[in-house]
Parts: structure tokens; C-alpha cells; sequence
């Protein structure tokens, strides 16, 4: 009685067990076929282990079963499995094994960054506050980053590559201004190599006087005459009376460039120094890097704005009023001797 029973038994859960195991490849089988409803956007943590992701991603509404995803992970025989941290976007329709695949590559969503040419450190640091690098106007300043970074100044003034850079969330405010200082310096050294020969600037020197004439146009075919006639000035011992210069050593500039402006001794004052400032007045472009590297040859030794965003040029001081006259008559916010008056 008793063996009959056990045989019987055993039948019966022969047949229980493989009907459960149907069940179960039955509900496996739907999991893998059931896609994404709507497009989720989630952030897989670092230090999480397979649980604490799969959990992440049912609570979302990824995948319908956290243990139909782990079950997933366990079956894929072809590699070593390691799921990437990192901020994820998973499309309508995607099923749970390309959810798998996403996350093994570590296919995480790529945000950009970008800054025009022409804006100062102090500019870039607070864009990227914005974007979430709350130490970022730190670091600018910071001492000790710039001897991470290898950069031998008291700021990153200069060395901020106007450029648009890719990032992933966690990416870090260093790794941010290492990727922008690289640029800078691979940009520089490229232009560096084809210098016009007969200049008397050092790289650094290039890269101030590439700020200046940032500051000073926008017209990309007046870059290498204004390069040409700051060059003419260096040359002749004259100041080079940039307005922009004095601009950079005033705190909170409302835009009206006064007499005791242009008087007051500001490091960065080329109304007040002779040469080149100490340091880069703003972050400038290949552009603006090229032309300081290719001064027009010409005799230019004065411009002055006429309004429209160009400039007219002068050989002497006589022409150079008589621009003056024409083109800043009556405009307050013109340096009281003419932008590069006399020296």
C-alpha cells in the first residue's frame, strides 16, 4: 500500500513539476516578449547589485517583473554580464532583452555643453552652476587645479575652449575643464605650428592678445587687420589703449566706458600699461587664436568702431580723428579720445 501510494506520488509531482516549469517558460516567455509601453528616462546608481536594478526598473514601469529581469541576466551565457551605471532613456517598445543590452553597453544618455567664443572664466563657470557643477567657480580659481591641469596661471582665464562638449551625468567640473583646457592647448599649438614666421610673441603672448581681439570684433575678416595693428603698436613701444582690457578690470560694468575708467591702474589696463596684459581678458576661438598668429602687414596703428559692428582703420592720429569725429560723434559710451587714442 505504502510503495503504490509513493509511486503515485511521484507521478504526481513529475507531472506537477512539469507543469509548473510550463507555467513558468509560459510567463518567462511573455516577459521577454512584452515591450515598453511609453519611453522612460531613470538613473541606474553606482554600487547597485543585479536586485536593487531590477527592482529600479519595475518600479518604473521598464520591465514588468524585477525577477523575470533577473532570471534574463542569469540565462545570458554568451559573456560576462556587468550592468553600467549611468542615466538611461529606454524607448516605447524596446523589450526587456534590448533593456539588457542597453545597460551591458553602458549606452547611458549623452547631455552637451556649449559657450561661445569671447566670454570671461567667470562667464563658463556660471553656466556650468547651471548645469549642476555647483563647484565649478571654484575650481576657475582654484590653485591647486591648476596644477592638476597644468596650467601656470592664477585663473583658467584663456584656456576655456569655446567649444561644444559631450558629458554624462556624473562626469565631473575637473574632468569638464580638463576636456575644455586640452582643446585649448591642442588648438594652440596647431596654429602655433604654422605661425607667421617673423612674429615676436610667445604662445602665451598669442593667446592674450587672441582675447583682445575677441573682445574687439566679431567680423571675422577684420580679425587679422586688428591682430596687424595691435602688432604695429607692440612694435612702436605705443600702449594699445584696448577698451575691452579696461572693461575686464571693472566690477560690474553698466556698459559706460568713462575718462576715469580709462585712468584707473588696473593690471589689465592697456590704457595705463605698456605690452600686453598679464593674463587673457576672455576665452577666445581658433578664430581670433589664428589671427593673433597672422597679423595683417600693413601700417595700421589706429581703428575705431563705426556702429554697424565693423571698424575703420587709420596710419596716423589725424586720420584716426577725423574717424573719430565721423563715426563716434555724439556716442557716450566712446572712449573719450577715441577708442586708441594717442599713446
Amino acid at each position: 500500500m505504502n510503495r503504490r501510494f509513493f509511486k503515485l506520488f511521484l507521478v504526481w509531482l513529475l507531472g506537477g513539476g512539469i507543469l509548473l516549469g510550463g507555467v513558468a517558460t509560459l510567463l518567462f516567455m511573455r516577459f521577454l516578449d512584452t515591450p515598453l509601453e511609453d519611453s522612460r528616462q531613470l538613473t541606474i546608481e553606482k554600487g547597485w547589485n543585479l536586485l536593487q536594478i531590477a527592482q529600479h526598473l519595475e518600479e518604473n514601469g521598464v520591465v514588468s517583473s524585477a525577477y523575470g529581469f533577473i532570471l534574463l541576466v542569469k540565462l545570458d551565457f554568451t559573456k560576462s554580464v556587468s550592468l553600467k551605471a549611468g542615466e538611461y532613456q529606454f524607448e516605447r517598445g524596446e523589450t526587456p532583452s534590448r533593456i539588457l543590452a542597453r545597460l551591458q553597453n553602458g549606452t547611458v544618455v549623452r547631455h552637451y555643453f556649449s559657450f561661445p567664443e569671447g566670454l570671461t572664466v567667470r562667464d563658463v563657470a556660471e553656466r556650468m552652476v547651471a548645469l549642476g557643477w555647483t563647484d565649478a567657480k571654484k575650481l576657475v580659481g582654484d590653485v591647486a587645479t591648476m596644477k592638476k591641469l597644468g596650467i601656470s596661471a592664477s585663473s583658467l582665464e584663456g584656456w576655456l575652449f569655446p567649444e561644444t562638449y559631450r558629458f554624462v551625468r556624473g562626469d565631473s567640473s575637473l574632468e569638464m575643464l580638463t576636456r575644455m583646457t586640452r582643446m585649448t592647448r591642442k588648438v594652440l599649438e596647431q596654429e602655433w605650428a604654422n605661425r607667421s614666421t617673423d612674429l615676436s610673441l610667445t604662445a602665451l603672448e598669442a593667446l592674450v592678445l587672441a582675447s583682445i581681439i575677441e573682445k574687439e570684433t566679431a567680423q571675422s575678416q577684420e580679425r587679422t587687420k586688428i591682430a596687424g595693428v595691435f602688432y604695429n603698436r607692440l612694435q612702436k613701444r605705443m600702449r594699445l589703449q584696448s577698451d575691452p582690457t579696461v572693461i575686464y578690470g571693472i566690477a560690474d560694468f553698466d556698459g559706460n566706458l568713462t575718462r576715469q575708467h580709462l585712468l584707473a591702474p588696473t593690471p589689465h589696463n592697456t590704457y595705463a600699461i605698456f605690452g600686453l596684459p598679464p593674463t587673457p581678458i576672455c576665452n577666445p576661438g581658433r578664430a581670433s587664436i589664428h589671427a593673433a598668429l597672422h597679423p595683417e602687414n600693413s601700417e595700421d596703428l589706429y581703428f575705431v568702431a563705426k556702429g554697424d559692428g565693423s571698424h575703420v582703420f587709420a596710419k596716423n592720429y589725424r586720420e584716426h580723428r577725423i574717424n573719430v569725429n565721423r563715426y563716434q560723434q555724439g556716442n557716450k559710451q566712446a572712449s573719450p579720445q577715441g577708442k586708441h587714442g594717442p599713446p
